[in-house]
């Protein structure tokens, strides 16, 4: 799963108007491309940052720590509250997860959202694939619904 895609899905279940988001402040992000109006809807919104002010790296491989980070700034800027859970257990590998995205790792787990990979490991460098991608977002929808009561 590339950046790209990522913010892509996550502008897709927003319903963005592609036209609004024409422009990319990456020079890595050339306009006409299919993820260019999602990339700028998302760092517009605080989805997502880049590497620096020009460059996105949309062929970059997601991973598990960077997902948690998108998504749950994501959730904040759609406004939504999901149900935590009070005393989730904590990630073998915990100390590995670093500092910037140790807050939205621990939301995502305490949301229900993410899991451990195999002897409680979460693996935050790991490479995000696909079917995790679509077991994450298929979680948050499903916990969406419920916090509005759909």
């Amino acid at each position: 799963m590339t950046r790209a895609m990522f913010v892509t899905i996550l502008g897709r279940i927003s319903n963005i108007d592609e036209k609004a988001c024409a422009t990319s402040k990456f020079n890595d992000v050339k306009a006409g491309t299919w993820y260019a109006p999602y990339v700028t809807w998302a760092a517009e919104n605080g989805i997502v940052f880049g590497y620096s002010s020009a460059k996105f790296g949309p062929d970059d491989l997601v991973t598990r720590e960077q997902m948690c980070a998108m998504l749950k700034r994501y959730i904040d800027f759609e406004g939504y509250a999901l149900p935590l859970s009070d005393n989730p257990p904590t990630f073998a590998d915990q100390s590995r997860i670093r500092s910037w995205a140790l807050e939205s790792v621990i939301y995502c787990q305490r949301a229900g959202l993410v899991q451990g990979k195999g002897d409680d490991r979460f693996d935050p460098t790991g490479n995000l694939t696909r079917a995790e991608a679509s077991t994450v977002l298929e979680r948050a929808v499903k916990g969406i619904l419920l916090a509005i009561g759909g």
